[in-house]
């Protein structure tokens, strides 16, 4: 299940209408999760401070001032769960992947922190897979990321 989430975010555009799963499916607002994601941060003493765009994130180590944009390739280890917390996808030595082809979610986050930097990511569905899903990913699910940026090019 590697890489689950690079190669989906490839195939799908990030509005993923032509990947829906089920047509009936409408992708839901991060307002609309907040709650649940509110809840989770709590359950998990995870300090999130809100993005604009409604993902929630910690800071754990800043990293150095070089951080990625959207032409940066990426190195990164990490750790995908689901809000019940079983994990889904796991990167234990660094991949690799342009910053451009992941989820929108990873787009707007790892530029908060550079070159060894370490945060966490709750991920609004609009922000991950939205109506498409992918693999054990659930339709409008929101997701929970503990990533490492290792190198930044």
């Amino acid at each position: 299940m590697k890489k689950i989430l690079f190669i989906a975010v490839v195939t799908c555009s990030v509005v993923f209408s032509s990947c829906v799963k089920n047509n009936s499916c409408q992708n839901v607002s991060p307002a609309s999760e907040e709650t649940n994601i509110k809840q989770f941060a709590s359950t998990h003493s995870i300090t999130a401070t809100k993005d604009t765009s409604g993902l929630y994130y910690q800071i754990l180590d800043s990293g150095s001032s070089l951080k990625p944009n959207l032409l940066s390739t990426v190195y990164a280890t990490y750790t995908a769960r689901h809000l019940n917390y079983s994990i889904f996808d796991q990167q234990t030595t660094p991949a690799k992947f342009p910053l451009s082809a992941v989820i929108a979610g990873w787009q707007i986050g790892l530029p908060l922190v550079g070159k060894g930097g370490h945060i966490l990511l709750i991920v609004p569905s609009a922000f991950g897979f939205g109506c498409s899903g992918s693999g054990p990913i659930g339709q409008n699910e929101i997701l929970y990321f503990d990533i490492t940026v290792t190198d930044i090019q």
